[in-house]
């Protein structure tokens, strides 16, 4: 997706988190026409989220408060960062040295007061529709996270995946909602990855071909469920047909791809770098 990176102002003008809805085609839309004739554009490689299910608070990381009373103030003291003005908590001395390539953002907020309600809030920029209830499971009509919005936004099939998740799928007693495509479909679900990548011996059981099934066979397998498939289509027409199609291609494609291999293998990092 190639894209001039909008401004902060710009995006404040636009609206809030939900100009990263339904009307992100147009914002792009918009960006793109601007770039042409005020600045060149650029290209996104990628975003990592990192989601932290009952983190620390805000008063224990980014905004201590030291200047306000004890039973508002957090416990630790703020120390200076790179950035002029900056201070953050004693405990991040080294997030404090790259404070400058960062931006604290503190205008983002919700009103909800249950955690499932706002994991939804958080991971897909909509309010629940089922309100703020704590044991909100998705459905088919639930709002799609940002990485499924993205896949369903560009179109095509690639050779890694446009959205992979690890190293668990989130529960808090339900599966946590906001975490996969909604009603966008299934198709647009991350790929989940259910392995820590800190583990040793890190690897992707699902890239990896059963015993004895060479590409060659695997190829014919393929050849043999699109066959059953056509057949299948004049007597069945069950609801879920749709979304089951494009899984059968994304995983013949994710078996047969040295690039996705490679993509998860962090034997090649070095220990730094993991």
């Amino acid at each position: 997706m190639i894209y001039s990176h909008p401004t902060r102002r710009r995006l404040l003008q636009i609206g809030t988190l939900g100009c990263l809805g339904l009307n992100l085609p147009r914002l792009l839309q918009a960006e793109t026409g601007r770039s042409q004739t005020t600045r060149s554009a650029g290209t996104v490689k990628s975003c990592i989220v990192l989601f932290y299910y009952g983190g620390p608070s805000h008063l224990d990381t980014w905004d201590l408060k030291p200047d306000s009373p004890a039973e508002i103030r957090g416990e630790f003291r703020p120390i200076a960062t790179r950035a002029a003005g900056v201070r953050i908590c004693e405990h991040l001395h080294l997030t404090a040295r790259v404070m400058d390539k960062l931006a604290i953002i503190r205008s983002l907020h919700h009103g909800m007061t249950n955690h499932n309600a706002a994991a939804v809030e958080t991971l897909c920029g909509r309010t629940p529709l089922k309100g703020d209830l704590e044991l909100l499971a998705d459905d088919p009509n639930s709002f799609p996270c940002y990485g499924s919005a993205l896949s369903y936004l560009t179109p095509g099939m690639r050779e890694v995946p446009v959205h992979v998740a690890l190293p668990h799928l989130m529960r808090n007693v339900v599966v946590l909602p906001g975490q996969n495509a909604g009603f966008l479909g299934a198709a647009h679900n991350p790929f989940q990855i259910d392995r820590d990548p800190n583990e040793p011996g890190f690897r992707v059981d699902e890239l990896e071909l059963p015993a004895g099934v060479s590409p060659d066979r695997l190829a014919d397998r393929r050849s043999l469920l699109s066959m059953l498939d056509a057949q299948a289509r004049h007597v069945d027409r069950m609801a879920d047909k749709a979304s089951m199609t494009p899984h059968h291609a994304k995983a013949f494609d994710l078996l047969r791809s040295e690039k996705v291999r490679r993509a998860f293998d962090l034997s090649q990092e070095s220990e730094l770098v993991r």
